[in-house]
């Protein structure tokens, strides 16, 4: 179930200047971010399906074994939510859908489903948007009228039918989705966590921001307060809304980071053949291998990098994004 109204988003510090103060920077470590993730916690992802995931942090959650996770996304998940289940430490998911599209049906996430080990709670992309309106607004519910009909609303635990004040029909209202911690990725930031997301799917991101009580952003880069106030207007979220902030160049990879590089195709089909041995049977030790290489014995992300291809596969992704 989702977390009660009251549960209200913690705004961080602005960063405003004041008499004789200084704005304070909001860079931050891998660890330090790592930190804020607790066992047990409602976890919230930004992107979607394979745009703009947090994935080097969320390698990092797996490296530490962060489990009992309750994770919430956009529209879309894929590889980033399948890594999360498949290395044991997802609960229960509250996301729309999760696949790999082309790839075929997401291996973990069907294999923990239909073993029982992970509960796919029955949702669509309006509840999402309206549980995380009303955690925004600081409100106990969020209308939708949408549902009516379907057999969503026998199943979905995030809403209620009720009798507006208003009208003759009873419509839905969804709960907040006010996650513990939110995990996003984009382009660049300043210090002050001035984000500059060019994903289409960055609209998603804002609301995530707006109804997290705690939210990280891993940027490719961190730019100046200069570059950003040069213009402003490309600024997707303020820093009013984030808490920290931290530098992992390539930290989307394998999906893609729009503006500077596309998404790692061929990397993703690794990762699912791997998957899909390990949820027929055929060979389980794949999928184990793949998260000691990938995951838990690269000491940095420049190994990473390193092993998915080094700097000949990123310029390649470059190259594909400004063909796009």
């Amino acid at each position: 179930m989702g977390p009660s109204h009251t549960d209200k988003p913690q705004f961080p510090d602005t960063g405003r200047l004041g008499k004789d103060k200084k704005r304070s920077t909001k860079i931050a470590s891998v660890d330090e971010v790592v930190s804020l993730i607790k066992p047990g916690c409602k976890l919230g992802l930004g992107g979607a399906l394979h745009e703009s995931r947090p994935v080097a942090l969320l390698r990092e959650v797996v490296k530490r074994r962060i489990g009992d996770l309750s994770v919430y996304s956009g529209p879309v998940a894929g590889y980033d939510v399948d890594l999360l289940i498949g290395a044991g430490l997802v609960k229960e998911t509250f996301i729309p859908a999760i696949t790999f599209e082309s790839h075929g049906l997401a291996p973990n996430f069907r294999e923990a489903v239909e073993g029982g080990l992970v509960k796919a709670h029955i949702l669509d992309v309006l509840t999402v948007v309206g549980g995380l309106m009303a955690a925004a607004l600081g409100l106990p519910f969020f209308p939708i009228a949408a549902l009516k009909g379907t057999d969503e609303v026998k199943y979905n635990p995030l809403i209620k039918k009720f009798t507006p004040p208003f009208g003759d029909e009873d419509i839905y209202a969804v709960q907040p989705i006010a996650p513990d911690v939110v995990l996003l990725h984009a382009a660049e930031s300043d210090p002050f966590g001035n984000i500059r997301n060019y994903g289409a799917f960055r609209s998603v991101d804002q609301l995530l921001a707006k109804a997290g009580k705690t939210v990280v952003v891993s940027v490719d880069k961190i730019v100046s307060p200069e570059t950003i106030m040069q213009d402003p207007y490309r600024t997707t979220i303020p820093c009013v809304y984030i808490h920290k902030v931290v530098e992992i160049p390539y930290g989307a990879h394998p999906t893609a980071s729009p503006s500077v590089y596309s998404t790692d195709d061929d990397h993703i089909a690794e990762y699912w053949q791997a998957a899909e041995l390990k949820r027929t049977g055929r060979n389980p030790e794949v999928f184990k291998s793949y998260l000691r290489r990938y995951v838990d014995e690269p000491e940095s992300i420049y190994r990473y990098l390193e092993l998915v291809g080094g700097m000949r596969k990123l310029v390649e992704l470059e190259k594909e994004e400004r063909q796009l």
